[in-house]
């Protein structure tokens, strides 16, 4: 009687520990989500503010402007086909 009893309570036991790792596993798994989902929101951002800062340096007489302080002679490139892929 007493190695059954002794029996169920070592099984349950272990069921239990089973079961917390699990939950400690899906509860890291959702952290490293939140993680990365931020990561990439962040990226996005500064994705975001380097065009936003390509656009403003592109723009035609800010372009006309740094060839003048660089001078020189500059002439457009001219393309006449399609690049292949």
């Amino acid at each position: 009687m007493f190695a059954k009893l002794l029996l169920i309570i070592i099984v349950m036991g272990a069921t239990a520990c089973a079961l917390l790792v699990n939950r400690q596993q899906r509860i890291d798994t959702a952290h490293r989500s939140a993680q990365l989902h931020q990561e990439i929101l962040r990226q996005r951002q500064q994705c975001w503010a380097l065009r936003r800062d390509i656009a403003f340096e592109s723009q035609p007489e800010r372009v006309r402007a740094a060839l003048a302080e660089i001078g020189g002679q500059w002439s457009p490139i001219v393309i006449t086909e399609p690049a292949p892929l």
